[in-house]
């Protein structure tokens, strides 16, 4: 993910199946300026596609990916990754549209959205005391089962049972 505040407004978008592979900088050198989206089935890895893009001098990136490899990953530059999915739509609009353009938003806070996202109930919400400018919850995941404390929970509660019910 990009972690910085950036704008990519009304720039160009580009689809074209031979660059959008997104396999070299030689290759990116030949695309308008503009946001380029970079196949999934392309068959170039995430990680080659990030360093061709890096490399290039494209204005930003939208990588179609279903892998889980984009997690381990910061950008650099101005990207985002989409699913095969919502890269459907994306790329039906570059193709229907004679001078398709699109607008990239970074770490920005959205208010008054209907519906309001829906956390637990235990969650903090609002505004953080320590600085009015940030809304929490600031990091958000699906579910409330952590299970990762599971086994030093049990590990705790037989250590407690034996010590409280051992055969004197």
């Amino acid at each position: 993910m990009f972690p910085a505040r950036a704008l990519v407004d009304d720039l160009p978008l580009i689809y074209n199946k031979t660059i959008s592979a997104c396999s070299s900088p030689e290759l990116l050198s030949t695309a308008p300026y503009g946001i380029i989206i970079c196949n999934d089935n392309s068959g170039s890895p995430f990680s080659a596609q990030v360093y061709a893009v890096a490399s290039s001098k494209v204005a930003a990136a939208i990588f179609v990916s279903e892998s889980p490899e984009f997690l381990f990953y910061t950008l650099y530059y101005p990207g985002v990754v989409i699913s095969l999915k919502d890269a459907l739509a994306v790329i039906s609009y570059v193709e229907r549209h004679a001078k398709p353009t699109a607008s990239v938003r970074f770490q920005q806070t959205v208010v008054g959205t209907k519906p309001a996202p829906a956390v637990a109930s235990y969650t903090s919400q609002g505004r953080a005391p320590s600085y009015s400018g940030i809304l929490k919850p600031d990091v958000m995941a699906p579910g409330t089962f952590y299970s990762g404390f599971i086994g030093q929970i049990l590990e705790l509660f037989i250590i407690s049972f034996l010590t409280h019910h051992s055969v004197q």
